[in-house]
């Protein structure tokens, strides 16, 4: 196990600082040449006895499950996915899968609330049922008037 007593990289208590404990674990490991085990082992410590608290480390916010950040679902109402991704990263400090996980499962959410409607609503056609009854009828008269001409 790597000393407590020995002071972490500026970069690694920055990413500390950041709330971004999986860089500062990645650093940590390259610049003493450390195990998994033994580098989160020393975050560890160090959070718990220096000024770098949970306190800074964000959280997710209190908000319902699968609720986002205003910001993220506004730009999913925009169509902008990729920013939605983004913006999910830097307000609740989630790595890049599992922002894309929770963008997708908020997106899944919603797409499956504007699909239903009232009770008792019945649900609009986008009219295609009329495109196969023309294509049906326009074949009919096709078959009709084709019968009935002498080819020569």
């Amino acid at each position: 196990m790597p000393e407590p007593s020995k002071p972490l990289a500026v970069l690694v208590v920055d990413a500390l600082q950041r709330g971004n404990i999986l860089d500062a674990i990645k650093l940590l490991r390259d610049s003493r040449g450390v195990g998994l085990q033994d580098a989160k082992e020393a975050l560890d410590y160090y959070l718990r006895s220096n000024t770098v608290s949970s306190a800074t480390v964000p959280t997710t916010p209190s908000r319902s499950p699968g609720t986002p950040p205003p910001e993220v679902a506004g730009a999913l109402q925009q169509g902008s996915k990729n920013e939605a991704i983004r913006l999910m990263r830097e307000r609740t400090g989630l790595g890049l899968k599992e922002a894309g996980d929770a963008v997708d499962a908020y997106q899944a959410q919603t797409q499956l609330m504007q699909g239903t409607g009232s009770p008792g609503e019945v649900p609009r056609s986008d009219g295609t049922i009329w495109w196969v009854i023309g294509g049906i009828v326009v074949a009919w008269a096709l078959y009709h008037f084709a019968d009935r001409t002498v080819w020569v």
